[in-house]
């Protein structure tokens, strides 16, 4: 049984006391008769929520050792917590502790003057639902001090992606050709709106508010091609002119080659296709140079193309193409093609483009989506796009994932795509900023999605 401390006088002389052990005094940190130095929790319950294979909802429990999640001590705020919050769904109500400590240990809810004490024992369970207030007393009763101690718990599942309808705004009323890129933290949206190319921007820190501008300079422009580098806009035109842009308004045509089609950006290197359809490079959008591939160029996209470029743990920067053959000329498709190029540092030059063979028992291929877009979100590729080709998918209608650098593509791997758009063909474009959120405008829609332990920041 737990001893409920009743006694006025021993209380009042606790209060008296509580100063003892500050930086000022001869009971501080200097002095080991009165501290706290670890905290380990016990055994506990946590409720996982589930679905039967009949649509029902259905709950279990499983038990798991606190121990795992280790607790700070923070001895100059004299403050108690575990960075790492518990699972979803953890019962904290009634858990043994394991307190060690130079001297007695007193406890009562945090904030609670009213409260009486109670003596701390490892054998007796304590309510860690709500802040606690800890009492360390010396042994002979000259000195104490105070910590107070939160258990933290996760109000998300850490892996669940969770969307958000942001707004619905008439900025893209009639946009189509629709391209989102994220440039120094802002969000751009770039559309054809009777014939002419207009952004919407919306700046970091702002999700709701859009404003939609004009752009000069833009005549012929193709906005599915816009990329970024060194944060630099560039797009190429329907007559294969390169257009640039340091503000994605005003739009200026470089002197040089011209190519088919501008398709991917990296650290360093445009890359686009040129009119024999082959990749080429250019480092100031003027000059190019054809790539090296390896294996035919005729297994090169040339329809619904779709990058992403990133670097990976290791220090490798990659790009991945993805996209559809022609599909008169390669009616035999049924899946996109995947190209990679990585490389290390200024190895760039000398790397070549590796092309994904399909191999037999690979049963999770990107399937060939009109308006394919693929993003690089966490350690995944992303990708998602209109209906297929062979007209058997819908709309929006899937997610598919690859975290293997474009190998196998699965489908809703953790991710799926806000019901409310599903089979919307409205035009659409995505993006993931700088917060880890991916962007998806639709129509006149505007969604936003996070992985929860993304956004997960360490609380005391």
């Amino acid at each position: 049984m737990k001893k409920l401390i009743y006694s006025l006088c021993l209380v009042g002389m606790m209060l008296a006391l509580c100063t003892a052990c500050s930086e000022d005094e001869v009971y501080t940190g200097e002095t080991n008769d009165c501290y706290i130095s670890a905290v380990q929790l016990g055994y506990m319950k946590r409720a996982i929520h589930t679905t039967t294979k009949e649509g029902k909802d259905s709950t279990y429990y499983i038990t798991f050792n606190g121990k795992y999640y280790p607790f700070t001590i923070d001895q100059r705020e004299n403050l108690i917590y575990n960075e790492d919050s518990l699972p979803k769904g953890t019962r904290v109500s009634a858990v043994l502790a394991t307190i060690t400590s130079q001297g007695y240990v007193l406890y009562r809810t945090a904030g609670r003057t009213d409260e009486d004490w109670w003596a701390y024992s490892s054998s007796d369970s304590i309510d860690f639902s709500q802040p606690l207030e800890l009492a360390v007393y010396s042994t002979d009763r000259s000195a104490i001090r105070t910590y107070t101690m939160k258990v933290n718990v996760h109000q998300q599942e850490p892996t669940d992606f969770e969307w958000k309808k942001m707004t619905t705004t008439d900025v893209f009323q009639g946009m189509e050709q629709m391209k989102a890129v994220v440039n120094q933290g802002d969000l751009y949206v770039f559309g054809l709106v009777n014939g002419k190319m207009k952004v919407a921007k919306k700046s970091s820190g702002d999700d709701k508010n859009w404003i939609l501008t004009e752009t000069t300079g833009s005549e012929d422009a193709v906005p599915i091609t816009v990329q970024i580098m060194g944060g630099i806009f560039y797009m190429s035109t329907l007559q294969g002119t390169l257009l640039t842009s340091n503000d994605g308004q005003t739009w200026t045509v470089l002197d040089g080659d011209p190519v088919s089609q501008l398709i991917a950006a990296g650290g360093r290197f445009l890359y686009a296709l040129n009119s024999e359809g082959k990749i080429c490079r250019s480092e100031d959008g003027e000059v190019w140079i054809e790539e090296l591939l390896d294996d035919q160029a005729a297994y090169l996209p040339s329809q619904h193309i779709s990058s992403a470029y990133y670097i990976q743990d290791n220090g490798n920067e990659r790009i991945m193409l993805v996209g559809s053959r022609n599909s008169l000329e390669y009616a035999q498709d049924t899946a996109c093609v995947v190209w990679s190029k990585s490389w290390i540092g200024y190895q760039n030059e000398n790397s070549d483009w590796m092309y994904y063979n399909v191999l037999p028992d690979n049963k999770f291929l990107c399937p060939q989506l009109e308006r394919l877009t693929v993003v690089r979100y966490h350690q995944w590729l992303v990708a998602l796009g209109g209906p297929s080709l062979n007209g058997k998918l819908s709309s929006l209608g899937t997610c598919y994932v690859s975290a293997d650098n474009g190998i196998t593509w699965r489908a809703d791997y953790g991710m799926s795509i806000p019901k409310e758009l599903q089979g919307m063909e409205e035009p659409f474009a995505v993006a993931v900023d700088d917060e880890h959120f991916m962007w998806i405008v639709c129509g006149q829609q505007v969604w936003r999605g996070r992985l929860n332990e993304l956004g997960f920041e360490n609380k005391n």
